[in-house]
């Protein structure tokens, strides 16, 4: 893992830089984002910085010392699992909106399905 070294802290360095700036522009935008539930805007941010901080975790995860490849593995499936999981309890919960959705949202909410589907 040495070799991935340099790689892993610039990629927790980046997310933890990215994770921020959501941060900072939810909370600039919170009372838009919140004043139209069926639009998800909230679980779009949500999203956002589940994936960001699975990158950060697993990033930091894989920088600890004298760990095996075994143990490494466990932890980014593991990271993986929760980071999935906590992506379909979002979308499925959006799901509840569907039949209030226009239908140009419901084409949105099928493209941002299948791009969380594949970023996890």
């Amino acid at each position: 893992m040495d070799e991935w070294h340099d790689f892993l802290l610039a990629a927790a360095g980046a997310a933890t830089v990215l994770a921020g700036l959501v941060f900072v522009g939810l909370s600039i935008n919170l009372e838009m984002i919140m004043s139209n539930p069926t639009y998800g805007l909230s679980g779009r941010a949500l999203e956002a910085l589940v994936l960001l901080m699975a990158v950060l975790v697993v990033s930091c995860l894989l920088l600890v010392p004298a760990q095996g490849m075994v143990l490494a593995g466990v932890e980014v499936l593991t990271v993986g699992v929760v980071d999935w999981a906590t992506i379909v309890a979002i979308h499925l919960r959006q799901l509840k909106n569907w039949r209030w959705l226009e239908p140009a949202l419901r084409w949105n909410y099928v493209g941002r399905v299948v791009l969380g589907q594949v970023a996890t």
